[in-house]
């Protein structure tokens, strides 16, 4: 074998150790383009991922509309304190405390209480109706009723009255009806259009209607009415006068009795 023979045959060799002659060469090589489709360099591989890239955004480009208007149409804010005070948080806090409507107020529905062992210093003036189980010293004016019951020194106004065991120094104006029961005790004029009186008044009555005097009456003064029932028992020192007589007067009575044919009445 020549040096020529021999040269090719080493370098044959070596090459074939390498893995880049013969069939095991295309095997390798094969192999190797297959290993380098997973090994890519980061060139390679942004390049490679550039469309996919690209079509993703063209993806989220179609589907942004839809999540923009799921967005302006489904996103909420959270609920605030005042959001608490209605709607389905409403339940959870218990039914709402009762409100006051101050344009429908009806005086007839309130009622203003003086309690027992209360001792008021000065005028009085309400548009519902009052009870006064305690002390006043002053005027009383109700629009509605009047339960008296405690110690009152001044006038009292109101539409009804009703005396229960009460001590008055002052003079009583009442629209309507006043009833006066045998524990109480009245030092001032009464002016009423219906009067029951039970207990013990000193001064005068101007009663538009009929007053009615039971047994345990006690009255010192003029009595003024249209109609009048005294029981018995009752004590009245003072006079009587009736409408009758104030808008007839001596009409009533003849001037005379005259005697006629001599003949005696």
């Amino acid at each position: 074998m020549g040096l020529k023979e021999n040269f090719n045959q080493a370098l044959r060799e070596m090459l074939n150790k390498g893995g880049l002659v013969g069939s095991d060469l295309e095997n390798k090589a094969k192999t190797q383009s297959d290993l380098n489709s997973y090994l890519d360099t980061p060139a390679a591989t942004e390049e490679a991922s550039a469309p996919r890239q690209a079509a993703a955004a063209g993806t989220q480009e179609q589907a942004a509309p839809g999540m923009n208007a799921r967005s302006e149409t489904d996103q909420t804010e959270p609920p605030n304190f005042e959001d608490y005070t209605s709607g389905p948080y409403q339940t959870a806090r218990g039914p709402e405390p009762p409100t006051f409507d101050f344009d429908g107020f009806r005086p007839n529905d309130e009622m203003t209480v003086i309690s027992k062992n209360t001792m008021i210093v000065g005028d009085i003036r309400t548009l519902a109706n009052i009870t006064i189980d305690g002390n006043v010293k002053g005027k009383v004016e109700a629009l509605r009723d009047a339960t008296l019951r405690g110690m009152i020194v001044g006038d009292v106004t109101c539409g009804n009255t009703d005396i229960k065991g009460s001590s008055i120094q002052g003079n009583i104006l009442v629209k309507g009806s006043a009833y006066i029961d045998n524990d109480s005790i009245v030092l001032g004029d009464l002016n009423s259009q219906y009067a029951s009186i039970d207990g013990k008044i000193k001064g005068n009555l101007e009663i538009g209607s009929k007053v009615e005097i039971r047994s345990n009456a006690i009255i010192a003064g003029n009595i003024n009415t249209n109609s009048i029932t005294v029981m018995d028992g009752a004590n009245i020192r003072g006079y009587v006068n009736t409408t009758f007589l104030k808008e007839n007067g001596d009409n009533a009575f003849p001037k005379q009795i005259i005697i006629e044919n001599g003949e005696q009445p």
